[in-house]
């Protein structure tokens, strides 16, 4: 009976601990994903603002060049 008790304190503590190492595998697996979704949302919102950035830039530049040519138009 003691042998037989022994084996299952040995496979309940067995199944324990694999139990926590599933565990943890999970937590850090979601910690993971969670990661690389925020990691993912930060590098969206910085191509989002070199690209407003970008337009921004290339607006000015559009609108100088307009100011620029009604400027010759209107001398001549």
């Amino acid at each position: 009976m003691s042998c037989s008790s022994s084996s299952d304190e040995y496979h309940s503590l067995s199944a324990n601990a694999q139990t926590v190492r599933w565990n943890r595998s999970r937590n850090l697996t979601n910690a993971g994903v969670e990661w690389r979704s925020q990691d993912a949302v930060r590098r969206w919102r910085r191509a989002s603002l070199r690209t407003s950035a970008l337009s921004i830039t290339l607006g000015l530049k559009y609108a100088n060049s307009i100011i620029g040519s009604l400027k010759l138009l209107l001398q001549d």
